[in-house]
């Protein structure tokens, strides 16, 4: 039992990244707008291919792959494995999400598309962001944000006498706090050119090569409520936040085959990604259980990179089928300096009274008050397969 779609069926609804098309098919649904979750599973239940070859989990805390990194204009079809078969790994619930990467067409082309989008409630409307880098168009930080070289472990940090210690400090008064006011969030965009080229070597010889570069720009406004309940006695913490993000996926792809002659051929498949989220939250309301009033944001960049390479061999020796495989993915999410700052006045002050900054205190650091985050998370993955198909008559008629 199983769900597909082709990349004719993707080309004729929008859609810039994989976790698009999965919104299309049916028994399956997206959650935060990336995780996959098949027949009411979560993603921690389903299993991911790219070729035919399972990727690692792109998040740090869960086992789940997130669907936006990888561009649907990079795809040749998607199918969606929901019973389990002898070539499928057998460690799913839910279904098997199979990626397959465009093959080389029969002909030489080359094929430009862009798309632009509006949206009422951002486009061209004042928003807030940090302090952009040379770099963030294409979803990396210049350095601007990055952690000081020569900070100390936080065991040797604890061992510095005071000197050192607010010299250490000092060094991250380099950063910009302050957020930056800006006229107007730009267009949505999508873009991406794909070509493929074939040599001839012989009869029947060839080598061929599909390349692919695609980039999608998203800016977006939302508001939402918050509403927490700590306790019964205690009145709710209200708040109301507003968040300005643009979201960017630059991809480049380049395949090449190699074919001896009808019956054998070597594939070489390679797919980079950068897909990343620059997010300013801004939130005001009131604490419940301390009675004040609250005012701060919080500026954030995600930056996350896939590399997946592989390297194929299908052959065919008079009927018997043997096809083989090798693969490397390297994954690596960078959280460069999640600033959040949080002020705060006491409701008996007056509306003259300045709103006072808080500070994470000593030895109970939190993301959620005054503090700075930092972030470097890396995966590899390696991988490799085999399998024969020998062909047999059972029972035949006799003629």
């Amino acid at each position: 039992m199983l769900t597909g779609i082709s990349r004719d069926d993707m080309r004729r609804a929008p859609g810039r990244s994989t976790a698009d098309v999965l919104k299309r098919l049916s028994g399956t649904t997206i959650q935060d707008n990336r995780f996959v979750v098949v027949r009411g599973l979560n993603e921690r239940y389903n299993v991911s291919l790219i070729n035919g070859f399972q990727v690692p989990s792109t998040e740090p805390d869960r086992r789940a792959f997130s669907f936006d990194l990888f561009p649907s204009g990079l795809l040749d079809n998607l199918i969606i494995y929901k019973t389990a078969t002898p070539d499928l790994p057998g460690e799913f619930a839910g279904g098997v999400v199979l990626l397959n990467t465009r093959e080389i067409p029969e002909e030489d082309f080359i094929q430009i598309t862009t798309g632009v989008g509006y949206n009422t409630q951002s486009t061209f409307k004042p928003w807030r962001s940090d302090a952009v880098g040379s770099r963030d168009w294409i979803g990396l930080d210049d350095g601007g944000r990055a952690l000081p070289g020569d900070i100390p472990a936080y065991g040797e940090y604890n061992e510095q006498n005071a000197a050192d210690i607010k010299a250490s400090s000092l060094k991250f008064t380099r950063y910009n706090w302050k957020p930056q006011d800006r006229e107007s969030m730009p267009l949505q965009s999508s873009n991406q050119i794909t070509g493929s080229k074939t040599f001839k070597l012989g009869d029947d010889r060839r080598l061929a090569f599909l390349g692919a570069l695609s980039y999608n720009n998203t800016p977006k406004f939302v508001e939402q409520r918050d509403n927490t309940n700590i306790d019964l006695q205690s009145d709710p913490e209200v708040y109301q936040d507003s968040l300005f993000s643009r979201a960017t996926n630059a991809s480049a792809m380049l395949n090449a085959t190699f074919q001896l002659n009808p019956s054998n051929r070597i594939i070489a498949a390679n797919v980079y990604n950068i897909n990343s989220m620059s997010q300013f939250t801004s939130r005001v309301g009131r604490e419940g259980p301390q009675t004040r009033l609250v005012d701060g944001y919080q500026m954030m960049f995600v930056s996350n990179k896939m590399l997946n390479s592989q390297l194929r061999g299908e052959h065919n020796f008079n009927g018997i089928k043997l096809n083989w495989g090798v693969t490397t993915t390297r994954l690596r999410r960078e959280t460069p300096n999640m600033k959040t700052v949080k002020a705060f006045r006491n409701d008996d002050q007056g509306e003259d009274e300045p709103f006072r900054v808080f500070v994470s205190p000593i030895g109970n650091p939190t993301v959620l008050d005054g503090a700075m985050f930092f972030a470097d998370q890396k995966d590899n993955a390696f991988g490799g397969s085999a399998d024969v198909t020998i062909p047999y008559a059972f029972l035949t008629p006799k003629s």
